[in-house]
């Protein structure tokens, strides 16, 4: 667990009869290149994923041939279907295909309304109100 990086607390749960000054004392007994192992561990298994991940885009690819040749239109449907979460995945492995949502709050009502009442604000201080409405604008770009 330690080599995993569970917390002293989740060992602690797990393993009653330990005290924190004991794990702490294992902690430092631990090999360092055992560590390192786990992270070659993490490593290959990523790799492993990665090459079944591709496995089965060719096989899907290689099933949707086969479906096209045989007009077989039911088929090469589902085929697709599976072709395009496997090629998306893949993508999102790879880190080429990034599903976090984007927002822009540059149009926003909330930020409209911020930025208006922040410049309204510095109208008796003209030199700090040119500042602030450059920095704001600089962010937009």
């Amino acid at each position: 667990m330690i080599v995993s990086g569970a917390s002293n607390r989740s060992i602690l749960a797990q393993y009653s009869t330990l005290s924190l000054g004991a794990i702490q004392r294992h902690k430092k007994h631990i090999p360092k290149h055992l560590s390192k192992a786990k992270e070659v561990e993490e490593i290959t298994e990523a790799g492993n994923l990665l090459s079944d991940l591709e496995g089965l885009r060719e096989s899907a690819l290689g099933f949707l041939n086969e479906a096209k040749e045989a007009k077989d239109l039911k088929s090469a449907a589902s085929l697709i279907n599976a072709a395009c979460k496997v090629i998306e995945t893949l993508g999102e492995v790879r880190g080429e295909l990034d599903r976090k949502a984007t927002v822009n709050i540059i149009y926003s009502p909330a930020w409209i309304q911020t930025r208006t009442v922040i410049l309204s604000a510095l109208e008796p201080f003209p030199e700090a109100r040119v500042s602030v409405a450059q920095a704001l604008q600089e962010m937009t770009k």
